[in-house]
């Protein structure tokens, strides 16, 4: 079976046992004590399929992906180990669990480890603007999830105040691990460019264990939990999300993030930040006292937020700055010659064109010449195309000397090059320019450790025409009648006034 398809049979019996596991726990088909070892026996046996898995995947890695991978395994062992001992004392010893003992050992070394393992994917280094906004967005899902947190759970636990103070910190320690656990999911999640199933069953195994435990924290205090309660699944799905996930841990490797985050990515924080909302509302509704915390907790969120959408603000206007510089870069490689700079043909025909309308409306004149290098297929023959490129741009940087700075000067392709004169009052004017660009071609030029003679011939007009294509028709005649009669000279349009 090829890969693909074994990835989804694994992820097919993961959720088909989950649903069983539910079903098992809600119609307890068996007496209650039945039902305890059916339910511990689950318990046990998902993390430790999920250890072996996340075992073989980091043995199969290599580098910070092992490293990671590794993590994940202690992480479900450690839970094992929790849950081993819960079982050894439920079932075989037949006596109540002490608390603390080594199964909160187990089950809360497993937190720390399972961060420690998200953290440790590989990634690649972000702008400065999405790591700040990175690092926003985990203020904000913690915040969130610790007001929700302390509301349902943190709250009652505090404030009840049993037990010893480390009765009281392990008991603290279970749901503020979940929160820890939870907003870190939600920010790696949040900033990958998403590889399929796999990183999101990694993610959404992570979030059932947290979610699982502060289910089990909450009913503790109410005095309400008992093996085989419903949120006994959380555990047994979550661990088997990170079993399936662990088959494809090639797929696994997190990616932060270096183009726009998607929708998926925008939205995720902000599912936390509903939850604390809605809760918040609930107990609006109800009547219940906010107190001093919560109250300066949902300060700290709304102003998280406030600086989170002025942050994506900024990143905006930097984005649409850099898109602007790109558009303009674009722009100009349409525009000019990609080998001397200067405006190509088809800018030269637009400012041409731009010439002739401001003559026709305020008489102002111009002149055209067109220049072709004479004898420079001879020099690409004797020393190659690189050393015609070179004798291109010293030809292009000697016709520069030659104008205004308002002038035109073009390359239109090969060894073509042409001026725009719009201030040439006569063609006594066209005609000097044409000298002076003969002139600045005399001097030999470097080229490879030879200096290299090369001549231009110049077709000049200074043309009554109306149409581009005509005026450029023009110069171009007589640029060619230059070259027939013996090169190095120019010559003028016969239709040039």
């Amino acid at each position: 079976m090829p890969g693909h398809g074994r990835f989804r049979l694994s992820l097919g019996l993961a959720v088909g046992a989950s649903l069983a596991f539910l079903l098992f726990l809600a119609a307890r088909p068996a007496s209650d004590e039945s039902v305890k070892l059916t339910a511990n026996l689950a318990q046990l046996l998902a993390p430790s399929l999920a250890a072996v898995s996340c075992a073989w995947a980091a043995v199969s890695g290599s580098g910070r992906t092992r490293r990671a991978w590794a993590l994940l395994a202690a992480s479900a062992a450690s839970w094992a180990i929790g849950q081993a001992t819960w079982v050894w004392f439920e079932h075989l010893a037949r006596r109540e669990l002490p608390f603390p003992s080594l199964a909160d050992v187990g089950y809360l070394g497993a937190i720390p480890l399972a961060v420690a393992a998200m953290l440790a994917f590989p990634g690649r280094a972000e702008r400065a603007t999405l790591q700040a906004r990175s690092l926003l967005d985990g203020a904000v899902i913690a915040t969130s999830l610790l007001y929700t947190s302390w509301s349902l759970v943190l709250g009652p636990v505090f404030r009840a105040g049993e037990g010893g103070v480390l009765e009281q910190a392990i008991a603290l320690a279970y749901p503020v691990g979940d929160v820890v656990l939870a907003t870190i999911v939600f920010v790696v999640v949040a900033r990958i460019r998403v590889g399929g199933a796999p990183v999101l069953l990694l993610g959404a195994g992570l979030l059932s264990l947290a979610v699982a435990d502060t289910s089990f924290a909450y009913l503790t205090q109410e005095g309400s939990y008992s093996t085989g309660s419903l949120s006994d699944v959380g555990w047994f799905a979550g661990y088997l999300l990170v079993a399936v996930a662990a088959r494809r841990p090639a797929t696994v490797g997190i990616t932060w993030v270096g183009r726009r985050p998607g929708r998926l990515q925008i939205l995720l924080p902000y599912c936390p930040l509903a939850l604390a909302v809605a809760t918040s509302a609930v107990q609006q509704l109800r009547g219940q006292p906010t107190g001093p915390f919560l109250y300066w907790t949902f300060v700290a969120l709304v102003l998280l937020i406030v600086g989170r959408q002025l942050l994506t603000v900024l990143d905006n206007q930097a984005l649409n700055r850099r898109l602007a510089a790109m558009v303009g870069e674009l722009e100009h490689q349409a525009f000019h010659d990609g080998l001397t700079n200067l405006p190509n043909r088809a800018l030269f025909r637009e400012r041409v064109g731009h010439a002739l309308r401001r003559r026709s409306q305020a008489g102002t004149p111009l002149a055209l010449l067109f220049i072709d290098l004479d004898d420079f297929k001879t020099v690409n023959d004797q020393l190659g195309h690189a050393a015609g490129d070179d004798l291109l741009v010293a030809v292009a940087a000697r016709l520069k000397t030659c104008v205004r700075g308002e002038d035109t000067v073009a390359r239109l392709g090969g060894d073509e090059f042409a001026i725009l004169l719009e201030q040439a009052s006569s063609h006594e004017v066209a005609v000097r320019v044409a000298g002076r660009i003969l002139e600045s071609m005399r001097p030999p030029f470097p080229l490879q450790g030879r200096q290299v003679q090369v001549g231009a011939s110049v077709g000049v007009t200074v043309s009554a025409a109306t149409e581009v294509d005509a005026v450029l028709r023009e110069a171009d005649v007589a640029m060619y009648t230059a070259k027939a009669r013996g090169k190095g000279r120019f010559e003028l349009a016969t239709t040039s006034v």
